[in-house]
């Protein structure tokens, strides 16, 4: 309170409503003096922004347009996620991959489909009693994997005569791709080339078997999968 006897509240919450009244007197005799006020709630302004899109992996920004037009404190903004978590200026979530940064941005680092939903700002003036509350909805972009190219049903070749077996995929994210070999021995596809015994195994998910014997004959089976589905294809190898 001013020494003019003006009150100042610089930051008004719904806790603040109700009747204020101001009591004036002095030495003099007579009645003192009232004033009556009445606080009211806040105005509140709400909107929606437009829906952002972003593939799975990728650094998720999301501004709170309000809060780089006017001064804020701590306490005057703050994001709500999907998941109902509230976090202020400067707060951080989900191990780190969540913060909000002094400018009011909410990043989000190597965003998953689990991230999509309607995130909020929470927005208030130190200059004003007015609220500002936006609503951002958000989606991941993710495909479950499939297997393009695939082996065929039933294989056949020779002994002695290499064969491959292909198993080219697609998938947002990356999918891990893996082959199971008749005695259930799970080969993954990894960024390099890679040799188990008289198995070649590409970068791009093919298996070539060389110098085949009828200890290759059996099924064949490669799997792709990430955090949104699976696919599979399988052959059988005849060596005869």
């Amino acid at each position: 309170m001013d020494t003019n006897g003006t009150l100042h509240i610089s930051v008004t919450l719904p806790s603040d409503r109700g009747v204020y009244r101001c009591v004036a007197s002095n030495s003099a005799v007579g009645p003192p003096l009232r004033s009556t006020g009445l606080a009211s709630e806040p105005a509140l302004s709400t909107r929606t922004a437009p829906l952002v899109s972003i593939i799975n992996g990728e650094t998720l920004r999301l501004p709170c347009p309000a809060s780089q037009t006017y001064g804020y404190t701590q306490r005057s903004l703050s994001w709500t996620t999907p998941s109902g978590k509230v976090m202020s200026l400067g707060e951080s979530g989900e191990s780190g991959r969540f913060i909000v940064g002094a400018d009011g941005t909410l990043t989000i680092q190597q965003a998953t489909v689990f991230d999509r939903g309607s995130y909020t700002c929470r927005s208030q003036s130190i200059h004003s009693s007015s609220v500002s509350v936006l609503t951002v909805p958000v989606i991941v972009i993710a495909y479950p994997p499939r297997i393009t190219t695939g082996p065929s049903p039933v294989t056949y070749t020779r002994p002695g005569v290499a064969v491959e077996l292909p198993c080219m995929t697609i998938a947002t994210p990356r999918a891990t791709v893996t082959w199971e070999t008749p005695d259930l021995t799970q080969l993954i596809v990894m960024g390099q080339a890679r040799i188990y015994g008289n198995r070649y195994l590409s970068p791009q998910g093919s298996l070539v078997i060389q110098n085949p014997t009828s200890r290759d004959t059996g099924f064949y089976r490669c799997t792709a999968k990430n955090v949104i589905g699976v696919d599979t294809k399988a052959t059988y190898l005849h060596v005869i």
